[in-house]
């Protein structure tokens, strides 16, 4: 249903862009001299426009929908790796396979230590190292694992909260102050759901209460492939945690409201008008210690989950942490980890049938980790 749904959305928006696409495209070819047409090749068509798609037998005037993508919508099958397409998509592959070139040339240069063809091309190969990652299984991870169960108080909760890499009921961002666009300002908006919104874990519908009974089932077996002994006790007790900020939550169309997401406060204010959370400790972590301006996103709900936090056992907490925390890391983690993630994920949420390619993640990951 998902698939049909996104590939209904794209082609719709195909359908508005083609006529626009094709004018363009004439107009051009009529303006350009004959010797500039042999300067360089249409990549489809004889001038940057595929006339394949359409469906003749259709009347423009009757359905230029059909008329215009008619051919394509009714033979086109997104690939199983994907869960939409269209012709952003095939730009989008061509310039990973190019970027994957750059990369592995600058691997095989066996370049000195700390120039940026070492650093890119070592970064890319040690994810690509699948037998390395089965061999190390949950050791590189241990490290952090480790600083969750330790935690013996609240103050240890929003400390972790402040680390990155790890779960946070509270998201902070940098953004250009809304009433001052020369400047920057610290938001903090609600955040700490596994699942993509509040409707998923409160609305009464079918669809969504299958997709909660498989989650629920996924952090079971996630807690369980890290070592969990009480796996589903925790993965009760976790999904009442998160339907708990779920209903605390602002709604979408809420947050859309930026007048109403635009709170700014002092130090003094947030902590003040957010107690039950241990925000000096949070803000120390993310270097903001000595920071005295905030704005507050979804005020009520920040408010509301802090208490939440407060009232809330450190069992459960060190429970929630480690679940996400295996998850959010399981590409980087042995395959039964990373497979049971792409399971619900990909497959559940996302209807994509294949995961991509290693080496397609692994371009994706260089980029994201050491910028252009």
């Amino acid at each position: 249903m998902l698939r049909t749904l996104y590939r209904l959305a794209l082609s719709l928006a195909v359908a508005g862009s083609v006529h626009l696409a094709v004018s363009s495209a004439l107009a051009q070819a009529e303006a350009q001299a004959p010797d500039e047409h042999s300067k360089s090749a249409a990549a489809i068509g004889s001038f940057g426009v595929d006339l394949t798609t359409l469906k003749p037998s259709v009347k423009p005037g009757d359905d230029f929908f059909a008329y215009a993508n008619g051919s394509w919508y009714d033979t086109f099958v997104i690939p199983d790796d994907k869960a939409s397409y269209g012709s952003f998509t095939v730009l989008d592959e061509r310039a990973r396979q190019q970027v994957r070139d750059i990369i592995e040339e600058a691997a095989a240069k066996k370049a000195a230590s700390g120039t940026p063809e070492q650093r890119v091309g070592d970064y890319y190969a040690s994810f690509m190292d699948e037998p390395a990652i089965e061999a190390a299984g949950l050791k590189p991870a241990q490290a952090d694992l480790g600083k969750i169960q330790a935690m013996s108080s609240k103050a240890d909760v929003a400390r972790l909260f402040g680390t990155e890499g790890i779960v946070s009921t509270f998201s902070v961002a940098f953004y250009p102050d809304f009433k001052d666009p020369n400047a920057y300002n610290v938001f903090v908006f609600q955040a700490g759901l596994g699942l993509p919104d509040r409707d998923y874990y409160l609305k009464d519908d079918e669809k969504l209460k299958e997709i909660r009974t498989k989650y629920l089932a996924f952090i079971e077996q996630m807690l369980t492939l890290g070592g969990g002994k009480n796996s589903a006790a925790d993965a009760q007790a976790i999904m009442a945690f998160e339907t708990e900020i779920a209903r605390r939550q602002w709604p979408i169309e809420k947050q859309r409201d930026l007048e109403a997401i635009y709170n700014p406060r002092t130090r003094a204010e947030v902590l003040a008008q957010a107690p039950g959370f241990d925000w000096p400790a949070f803000f120390e972590v993310g270097g903001l210690g000595k920071r005295d301006k905030f704005v507050l996103g979804e005020l009520s709900a920040i408010q509301d989950i802090a208490k939440l936090v407060d009232a809330t056992s450190l069992d459960t907490l060190k429970a929630y942490m480690t679940f996400h925390y295996l998850s959010d890391h399981a590409p980087y983690l042995p395959a039964k980890i990373d497979d049971a993630n792409f399971a619900f994920y990909g497959q559940t949420l996302r209807g994509q049938p294949k995961k991509r390619e290693r080496w397609k993640r692994g371009v994706d990951l260089v980029n994201g980790a050491m910028g252009e």
